[in-house]
């Protein structure tokens, strides 16, 4: 690849050089040195284990990759972890807010009672 190119997945903008698409991770048919097997390797099938471990890493790579790419913007309020603890603590804050509004008004009505006790007439 010579100049910017384009992923045939997902379309993202392709630099020379890249192996992996940036936006997908797809294999790209980028410059990447290749591997090359010696003629006297003893090639084995994967084990089941390895191949269950395969698949799981594939499916949450996959899952991860649906919920990077389906998220339009982040917000703690929009995030299950983070969303009921925010809404919490600041329906906390209001809430104490509140509260010392109430006590301020409090305290001026009764200051101003008292003001008003004082004074003759």
């Amino acid at each position: 690849m010579t100049g910017p190119g384009y992923c045939s997945q997902c379309g993202a903008e392709l630099s020379p050089g890249f192996r992996f698409c940036p936006g997908c991770g797809a294999a790209t048919s980028g410059d990447a040195p290749r591997a090359t097997i010696p003629a006297d390797a003893d090639l084995k099938p994967p084990s089941p284990a390895s191949e269950r471990a395969l698949k799981d890493f594939e499916a949450q790579f996959d899952a991860l990759k649906k919920r990077v790419s389906t998220k339009k913007s982040h917000s703690i309020l929009t995030d299950p972890e983070l969303g009921g603890k925010m809404r919490f603590f600041m329906m906390g804050c209001a809430v104490l807010a509140v509260a010392a509004l109430l006590g301020a008004m409090l305290f001026a009505i009764r200051f101003l009672e008292e003001v008003a006790k004082r004074q003759p007439g």
